[in-house]
């Protein structure tokens, strides 16, 4: 464990794998001094991850970044998004917009290899969606991810060709075990892509590299839901329809910086 502060609340860095111990009674930790990354000897499959938490009164620890490794890890959470060679971050307003509860998701994409790049980050729009009509019980945010994977990422994106890609949320935490696992689908039925892995961050931890661009997708998405709230006719034109999940959606076109 190491430890952050600045804040008004400690913040605590973490690496967790699972290992079986059954045989020896015994756990092996291997150490990097050059890298600073840590190896949990023998942990099982997809079971290392690094996160960063703080304490809170009478509550479980709140988890402000969580990312997923693959067996030697980093205890700072920038370092280990480095080790995915594609970064993409959302997040998803929702609002009620004449009547309907709307939302729309923003995405960014960092278009430099982390781990080779020095220097500023950049990082540029990739894709915004209204969603329109959400049912009671739906999770925009799930819709937003499908949106964006099936039509901005999914028709370019060959893992064999262009390696890790992390998708970067501040949703459905304690289910991205599982769907990075592919034991239930991302939305619906449909499992995550091979290659794509679900990252955890908060638009509040702004010091890490994944909440600093999530304010960014909050901001711009709050921005534009408020743009169609003043419209006296918000849906004029839209006509691709949704499914059971949602009656319709459309991409927003926004000027590029």
């Amino acid at each position: 464990m190491s430890k952050k502060t600045g804040k008004s609340k400690q913040r605590d860095d973490w690496v967790y794998g699972i290992v079986d111990a059954r045989e020896t009674g015994e756990i092996s930790i291997r150490y990097d001094s050059e890298s600073g990354k840590i190896e949990l000897v023998d942990a099982l499959p997809g079971s290392t991850k690094v996160e960063r938490s703080y304490k809170r009164d009478g509550k479980t620890d709140k988890v402000v970044a969580s990312i997923p490794q693959d067996v030697r890890a980093p205890f700072d959470p920038d370092d280990a998004l480095k080790t995915f060679d594609n970064v993409v971050v959302m997040d998803t307003n929702k609002r009620t917009i004449a009547g309907k509860v709307c939302a729309v998701c923003m995405s960014y994409v960092i278009p430099v290899k982390l781990n080779e790049h020095s220097g500023d980050i950049p990082y540029n729009p990739l894709a915004a969606y209204l969603i329109i009509g959400v049912k009671d019980g739906v999770n925009p945010e799930r819709i937003g991810w499908h949106l964006t994977l099936t039509h901005n990422i999914l028709p370019a994106y060959d893992p064999l060709r262009h390696g890790k890609m992390a998708l970067v949320t501040d949703s459905e935490l304690g289910l991205h075990k599982d769907i990075n696992a592919r034991n239930v689908g991302y939305y619906g039925d449909n499992l995550l892509p091979d290659g794509i892995t679900l990252v955890y961050a908060s638009d509040k931890e702004t010091d890490t590299l994944g909440g600093m661009i999530l304010k960014a997708c909050h901001n711009g998405a709050k921005g534009m839901i408020d743009e169609f709230r003043k419209r006296v006719k918000p849906f004029e034109g839209i006509a691709r329809g949704g499914d059971g999940n949602f009656e319709a959606f459309a991409h927003i076109n926004f000027q590029r910086g």
